[in-house]
């Protein structure tokens, strides 16, 4: 069967007019003869595109559209082909995504059985004592519901360190634990415990920084820049032509920037922020006076977006702040203990409260954003 190809546009919006008389004469690219999906209010399917720029300028039909080329207008005949506005991926971190796969794959793993192959194939292939890390790995989105537990993974490791990180919580073996220097009496709110008092193996995000990791290889600027780039084509093939990047710096974003001057950005980006915690209304105000740039500024392919604050943890990982507990089967998929657990919780009322009135009160202008999900 002849495969049809959809066509996705990286111009930035779509105007429907009734009239063409607002039409430049200029056109720089014509799409004649497709199925144009416009996504308007009727949902409109026309046949063709008139484009300068990077603004779409008409839609109509092959007809209407054809008026506007001139002998310098590049000419495309979709054959039928289909196209529509390119996707927006709200939330994604293409920054870490891209570097993630520099050293060697990660597995696509659906199962338990998956995970603990996985980790005994590292095994076989590492020395004992070299760290086995698999990062992102969410296990509610196993099939098991439910993470490996400790016997497994010390079971298939004895000798390497495991750290399955979730970002907001994640799972280590007993060697881990060893190789790190944590015990039963260490006292820590993010590692997790039974009835008795034993570790679980599971820690939270809080507990990271006691993981004796070994440091992480070197990347130039340049291959940051060209990772980035290939995981941004990597997002075009699945439609994607404009992602907000859910929390980076300002390093990052003169990085689009760059890319950008030199014509290799694929996909616009509004750059969030990252603001770690403040340890103080002045430390805040401070910082806040040393940011370079605030929401908006940018042009049409690189935006600062807002400044990100991260309230509590993470829905996949069981350390989501909720308004209510967690409740039974929480507790039997992420091992609770305690039945009114409800989350992990990085400000309270009163410090956010006081946070965000330092930031209305900024002499340049930040959107902020909370990332805190729904109860369920």
């Amino acid at each position: 069967m002849k495969r049809k190809l959809i066509l996705f546009l990286t111009v930035q919006f779509i105007f429907l007019l009734k009239s063409y008389a607002q039409v430049p004469s200029d056109i720089d690219l014509v799409l004649l003869n497709g199925k144009v999906i416009t996504v308007d209010h009727h949902f409109s399917i026309l046949e063709a595109v008139a484009i300068k720029g990077d603004r779409i300028v008409a839609v109509g039909s092959t007809n209407e559209i054809r008026k506007f080329a001139s002998n310098k207008t590049k000419i495309i005949d979709l054959g039928g082909r289909t196209v529509v506005p390119g996707l927006i991926d709200f939330h994604a971190h293409p920054e870490g995504a891209s570097i993630s796969e520099l050293e060697e794959e990660i597995p696509d793993v659906h199962s338990i059985a998956d995970v603990l192959n996985w980790i005994r194939m590292q095994s076989q292939m590492k020395k004992p004592g070299e760290w086995i890390r698999y990062p992102k790995l969410f296990f509610t989105r196993l099939q098991e519901l439910r993470q490996p537990s400790l016997a497994e993974l010390d079971s298939v490791a004895p000798q390497n360190p495991v750290f399955l990180n979730g970002s907001y919580g994640g799972m280590i073996n007993t060697a881990a634990m060893r190789a790190s220097g944590i015990t039963a009496a260490t006292q820590n709110p993010g590692i997790a415990k039974d009835k008795i008092g034993a570790l679980t193996g599971f820690i939270r995000s809080s507990a990271f920084g006691l993981l004796k990791l070994p440091p992480q290889k070197s990347i130039s600027p340049q291959e940051r820049m060209n990772a980035l780039e290939t995981m941004l084509k990597k997002y075009n093939e699945y439609g994607v032509t404009s992602v907000c990047s859910g929390g980076g710096d300002y390093t990052t974003f003169t990085t689009y920037q760059e890319l950008n001057k030199l014509n290799r950005l694929t996909a616009r980006i509004f750059q969030n922020i990252i603001l770690s915690k403040p340890a103080s209304i002045n430390t805040l105000i401070d910082t806040l006076k040393s940011f370079k740039f605030s929401t908006g500024y940018g042009d049409s392919m690189v935006r600062i977006g807002a400044i990100k604050l991260t309230l509590d943890g993470g829905i996949l990982t069981g350390t989501a702040y909720m308004r209510k507990p967690w409740g039974k089967k929480a507790q039997e998929i992420f091992g609770f203990e305690d039945s009114m657990y409800r989350g992990v919780i990085n400000y309270t009322k009163d410090e956010l409260i006081a946070f965000v009135k330092v930031m209305i009160a900024a002499p340049k202008l930040f959107c902020l954003i909370c990332k805190t999900p729904r109860p369920l």
